[in-house]
Order: C-alpha cells, then structure tokens, then sequence
C-alpha cells in the first residue's frame, strides 16, 4: 500500500495542507481564519449555538433526515456544527446517538460513535442509547454500544495521558482500541492535545487510528488550525 503525505505549512496567514501521493501533488486546501477587529486577534467565525436547548423544528429535520439516510456525506455536512453530536432532538432529550439506536441505523451509530459521540449520555428519564437499543430489541447494536462505552471511557483516560506527556500509556491505550475522538468540555480531543505538544509520534499514530482531523472545539478550532496556531509543521501520512 502507498501513503500519502501531508504537510501543514503556513503561508501568508493560511493553513496550507498540501496533499501528495507517490510524489504527485493532489491538492492544496487552505483554511483562514478570520480577524476579530475587536481585540486584533484571529479567530474562526462560527455559529453560536447551545447543546443544552432543544433544537429548532427545521434544525431538527436536517439532522434526523441525515441519521435516517446514514450516508457519510450527508452526516458530515448535518453535524458540521462543534457540539452538534451532543445536541438535544425533543423533550425527551434524545441525543442523536440515541435515535440512531432506537431507530436501528447502524450505519448512523458507527459514524457518531466514530466521530466523538458520547455513548454514556441519559435522556431525560435516565436512559441511554444502548438502553434505547435494548428497549427497540436491536440486539446487534446492544453489543456494539457496551463496547462503545468501554473505548469512551478509555479515550478519556488517552486524553488525560496526554495532556500529562504520558507517551508510553498513550501508545498502549491507542493499540488497545480507545475511542480516538472522544472531546472534553472544551471540544479538545486527543489530537489536539498531541498537536499541542508537537509530539509527531504521537500525532501518527492518533492519525492511523482514524482520528478525526476536522474536529472541531467549542471556539470552531480543529487540530490543523492548532498546529497553525502554534507555527507547527505538522507532517503524517495516510493510507493512498
């Protein structure tokens, strides 16, 4: 199998992910952030929004319409916003996560839990999405969530090693499977924490575990524009 090698750099006030493969370069993507005259600092413009309300009707239907597709693509662009996974769908207060399970999609269960999504969160009477699953009579995806709770629970501790420059129990909590892109009350995931401290090896290897480079933190900051931030030139290689 090829890699492919991409490096952050910075150019002119942009984040610069410059793309290749077997030498070829595929493609540039720039993100810019822009200037908050205010205080003359650079932030990411990004919608304010609350996790704790119930949504709005037409908000509502986006994102229940792209749980029920179940297409990458589709959720992608639906969960955009930085706590969206955690948003409330009705009084009931249903995350997401839980109407996915309730409702057997998946498909829709592995892209939330793959992104971020809080399997241990209660609704309103208690009960969270594996309950919901069992009371729905999924069974494939009672055991999918047990596991589910258990890679969460670890990639709290993968993060809390990381912020403490734990390398070695860090590498050992990545080989055992842990959740990858698990985010703290902050948004901060496990990247960003490594990202943070310029560990490179440590960037890799949340990388080949499918960390999730466009996650953002509650500010609409992902790891790319970290490393920006912080003049790092961030180099990893995907699967080609």
């Amino acid at each position: 199998m090829q890699r492919l090698l991409a490096v952050l750099t910075q150019s002119a006030g942009l984040t610069l992910l410059l793309v290749q493969c077997r030498g070829i370069q595929l493609g540039m993507f720039s993100v810019k952030p822009q200037k908050n005259t205010s205080n003359n600092s650079q932030q990411v413009a990004v919608q304010e929004s609350t996790s704790e309300g119930i949504l709005e009707e037409g908000d509502h239907k986006v994102l229940i319409a792209a749980l029920e597709t179940e297409d990458k693509e589709q959720l992608a662009k639906a969960f955009c916003q930085p706590g969206s996974l955690s948003r409330v769908l009705d009084s009931q207060r249903l995350t997401p996560l839980m109407w996915a399970a309730r409702s057997g999609k998946e498909g829709a269960l592995w892209w939330l839990l793959g992104h971020g999504a809080d399997p241990r969160a209660k609704d309103k009477q208690g009960h969270t999405a594996l309950a919901h699953a069992q009371m729905h009579n999924h069974l494939s995806l009672v055991k999918l969530l047990a596991e589910a709770e258990k890679r969460y629970q670890q990639g709290e501790a993968l993060r809390t090693a990381i912020r403490r420059q734990d390398q070695k129990a860090a590498h050992v909590l990545i080989e055992a499977n842990a959740a990858v892109n698990v985010q703290d009350a902050q948004g901060r995931t496990p990247l960003v924490e490594a990202v943070s401290q310029k560990d490179e090896k440590l960037v890799q290897a949340l990388i080949d575990a499918k960390a999730d480079l466009g996650t953002q933190n509650k500010h609409g900051y992902t790891a790319l524009m970290q490393a920006e931030m912080k003049k790092y030139a961030l180099y990893y290689s995907l699967s080609c």
